[in-house]
């Protein structure tokens, strides 16, 4: 395995319950991702590469529905524009364990690395 990247998708979603009865986006968001990470562990830890990065959080619709809202479409990204600071603190070389990447301008912008409050 070369790159992990567990990234939770749904956010401020009209109520609904996955097929196992957990919350929707309780259910998608956390569970899935642990038991994938945790059936992995083994493997992640033993990869002569190991080394866990950060994580970031992009909405992309928070009004219920398929729909944009007036202030996320105004300054949310699309999907593709959201994985990019997942992909850059997975995949490049120059990125160390614990550092943040994240949009430029808070939520748009290009991946870049970030400061770390505290540190």
């Amino acid at each position: 395995m070369d790159v992990l990247v567990n990234n939770a998708g749904l956010i401020a979603m009209p109520q609904r319950q996955t097929a196992d009865g957990y919350e929707m986006q309780l259910g998608v968001n956390h569970p899935g991702h642990w038991t994938l990470t945790a059936l992995l562990m083994s493997a992640i830890l033993t990869a002569p590469s190991a080394s866990p990065s950060s994580r970031t959080t992009t909405s992309r619709r928070v009004c219920s529905g398929n729909s944009r809202g007036p202030v996320s479409g105004s300054t949310g990204m699309d999907v593709e524009d959201g994985a990019m600071p997942q992909i850059r603190s997975a995949t490049d070389l120059r990125a160390k364990g614990g550092e943040f990447y994240g949009p430029r301008f808070v939520n748009l912008g290009r991946p870049v690395r970030l400061s770390v409050a505290g540190s």
